[in-house]
């Protein structure tokens, strides 16, 4: 395959060669690693985003699917030994009241580890405490947008 550009007036051309790469993918029995009526951690301690699985640096896996306000992951050598860790949330919603403030409900959405750093995305969900028509003083996800009480 070749590659042409023109930047100025003047074309250059690449010589691509592509290789394709076959994948395999096989599938063995289920296997439950989060069951909500034995390893929950509080009521609202359940899976509500994708979930993610992390090798951590020892190579014990990390598991995390979480919800807001305080979201914990499970942790083990491999999936047969995973527990759920209620002695911390590994996030605490900051619960902020205010929209601006981007400090809401907040949910671990993406994770990755280089080295012994973690690095996590965080999906923040703003929910009116004050309007008539979302809840007053509740600032839970109770209540979906458009929704009266």
């Amino acid at each position: 395959m070749t590659v042409t550009a023109t930047i100025d007036g003047i074309d250059e051309s690449l010589q691509l060669s592509v290789i394709p790469i076959q994948v395999t993918v096989t599938s063995g029995a289920r296997h439950v690693v989060f069951d909500w009526t034995t390893d929950r951690c509080e009521e609202l301690d359940l899976p509500d985003l994708p979930t993610r699985m992390i090798r951590a640096e020892n190579g014990s896996l990390v598991y995390f699917a979480g919800n807001a306000p305080r979201f914990y992951a499970s942790r083990g050598a491999d999936f047969d030994s995973l527990r759920r860790d209620c002695s911390q949330p590994v996030l605490v919603s900051a619960d902020r009241r205010t929209p601006d403030s981007y400090e809401n409900w907040e949910w671990i959405w993406s994770v990755c580890r280089i080295g012994s750093t973690w690095h996590a995305l965080v999906h923040n969900e703003y929910h009116d405490t004050f309007a008539a028509t979302c809840g007053p003083g509740d600032p839970s996800p109770a209540i979906p947008a458009g929704t009266t009480r």
